[in-house]
């Protein structure tokens, strides 16, 4: 009897199928931890033929195919996006995120000489977890100020309300470029630390990033226990990049971080004769 359609049409799927399975089950278990691992950090084609060459896969697609099963492409399991279209943030939950060796190496490869926004890019981690896990593994110290609208976006609190919240204890200072226009404005760590112990509640409604709160809230008191101590100069960013605008040629730039001087303390350095209320706008 000829065989039906139908019957060659199951007969193809079942051995679809079972080629799916054989594929699956051929990779090793080391194959497979090491894509799990490693794949979402693949910035380039040649990462990934790289990481294909030492996995032992055959091609690019192949190696795709197998991150894509164990869902390691680079979708933010541990975290969630909040915000409008054009200015999200991911949100990572202190008890969801876990740093290989290999994330550690990279960024103290990588620490003051790539901006830390493209750093927690490549690791697909949110900036404050970077940065936090940046300070434990001793790459940085605590700052004394912050961006204002960094501050913004991982509070979840608009820039013209934390703008007028000085009586709550926030200390927002304008910092002007030679011109006498406003550059930056910068936000104090202790002033953030007294808001946030004096009002706790208003922060617990906040839809607030867990690692800035946690950065704020140790910091301040690891200094107060003289367990460590705010990175020597007051321009000096949380990403290793000076923000004094009457810097000319240091502005935007990162801070010394040689082996001969750590980020803020080169003594050639002009920019350290200055205060934060130096640069003040003229009333």
């Amino acid at each position: 009897m000829t065989e039906s359609k139908n019957d060659k049409k199951a007969d193809r799927s079942e051995a679809g199928k079972k080629k799916v399975k054989a594929e699956r089950q051929r990779y090793k278990q080391w194959q497979k931890d090491m894509v799990s691992e490693e794949y979402s950090k693949c910035r380039t084609k040649a990462d990934k033929l790289a990481l294909a060459r030492r996995a032992g896969i055959a091609t690019e697609t192949r190696l795709y195919n197998l991150a894509s099963r164990l869902n390691a492409t680079g979708s933010n399991d541990g975290g969630r996006y909040v915000g409008n279209e054009g200015s999200s943030r991911l949100i990572e939950r202190l008890d969801d995120v876990h740093w290989s060796e290999r994330d550690d190496e990279y960024l103290r490869s990588e620490f003051g000489r790539r901006h830390v926004e493209d750093i927690a890019s490549h690791l697909r981690h949110s900036e404050p977890a970077t940065l936090y896990r940046a300070r434990k593994i001793k790459l940085r110290k605590p700052v004394k100020y912050w961006r204002l609208e960094k501050v913004s976006a991982w509070l979840g609190i608009e820039p013209e309300q934390l703008r007028s919240m000085r009586e709550l204890g926030i200390e927002v200072h304008p910092l002007t470029a030679p011109d006498g226009s406003v550059a930056v404005e910068l936000i104090a760590t202790t002033s953030l630390a007294r808001w946030m112990n004096a009002y706790p509640d208003q922060v617990a409604d906040l839809a607030a990033d867990e690692f800035f709160i946690r950065e704020i809230e140790e910091t301040v008191q690891e200094i107060l226990n003289k367990e460590t101590h705010f990175e020597l100069c007051s321009f000096l960013s949380h990403g290793h990049v000076c923000f004094n605008p009457r810097s000319l040629s240091s502005y935007g730039f990162y801070c010394t971080n040689s082996d001969r001087y750590v980020a803020g303390n080169d003594p050639a350095c002009s920019v350290k004769i200055f205060t934060i209320e130096d640069l003040a706008p003229e009333r």
